[in-house]
Formats: structure tokens, sequence, C-alpha cells
């Protein structure tokens, strides 16, 4: 139920969004704007939840670091 209404906000939104599950520790939902605006495999984005570290793989190695400061800053200001 929660996914059919995040693929609606994603068909109007037309850009790459994802959630992920913060208490399970893995990427609950991906848009299909991975696949259409990026060319990520289709079945990876669709099966996402299974994937594991898929969309980190994506990254360039040298923006890994970047991305891990992000995400970490990110988490203390929804946290705290």
């Amino acid at each position: 139920r929660d996914k059919s209404m995040l693929r609606k906000l994603s068909r109007i939104n037309g850009g790459c969004s994802f959630v992920v599950d913060v208490y399970k520790g893995c990427y609950a939902y991906a848009s299909t704007g991975f696949v259409d605006w990026l060319g990520y495999d289709r079945h990876k984005i669709e099966t996402l939840e299974k994937q594991g570290d898929y969309l980190e793989s994506r990254i360039h190695p040298h923006d890994r670091s970047l991305l891990e400061d992000l995400q970490v800053r990110l988490g203390k200001f929804i946290y705290n």
C-alpha cells in the first residue's frame, strides 16, 4: 500500500527518488527514474530490497566519502 503511493508520487515528480528503512538498514523503494534517467538495471531497481548496496555500487569511488558525510549529517538532523 505504501509503495503504491510512492509510485504515484514518483510519476508526478518524474525524477529519481528512493526510501530507506533505517530500522532494517535497507532500501525500501526506488523509483523507475533510476532506470529511465540513469540507465540502471531495471530488475535490480525493482528488487532493490534484495540487492543490498546496488545504488552505492553505482557511485564513483571518489564521491563515496561525500555521500557518507551527507548521510551522517542528514541522520543527525533528522534524529536531533
